[in-house]
């Protein structure tokens, strides 16, 4: 009979039946009521702060999961907007949201791919020069210690 569909994972709806129907991931699914999905939506930039309580915790640094008595933490409530749609308006009314523009990229395979080639070459003309230098300077010391092994035989 009536829905409100905010983002893929946040909505509501009254069934013909009468029965509400609201989904929304997050922390805080426990504290929205179909007037929030209304609220949301006659501004859906629009976040509240609350307080969420959850019952285990996790130490990011070892990983490790705990069961905790009762954690209370505030939660930012509201919907994401701008990271893969844009809402579209009719006048003042959110009406719909529609892809951001992506442009087609395929082509950067075969960029890549002369970009990966010209680097390998690169690193192949630096490693024979190198290579080549490390001879020049094995011959250079070569020769420096000859100088030295005759100026010793002269004086």
């Amino acid at each position: 009979m009536k829905g409100y569909f905010l983002a893929p994972k946040a909505y509501c709806y009254t069934a013909i039946e009468g029965k509400n129907v609201l989904k929304y991931k997050g922390p805080a699914k426990n504290l929205i009521l179909p007037e929030w999905f209304e609220k949301q939506y006659a501004d859906p930039s629009r976040t509240e702060q609350v307080t969420v309580e959850a019952n285990f915790r996790i130490d990011w640094h070892t990983l490790h999961i705990f069961k905790k008595k009762t954690l209370k933490t505030l939660y930012k409530l509201g919907i994401k907007e701008g990271s893969k749609r844009v809402p579209v308006y009719k006048g003042d009314t959110w009406v719909d949201t529609d892809p951001h523009d992506v442009n087609d990229l395929s082509c950067l395979d075969h960029i890549g791919m002369k970009i990966i080639k010209s680097l390998r070459s690169e690193i192949i003309h630096q490693q024979i020069e190198n290579q080549f230098l490390v001879e020049k300077l094995t011959q250079m010391e070569e020769k420096l210690k000859q100088f030295k092994q005759r100026d010793k035989e002269i004086r």
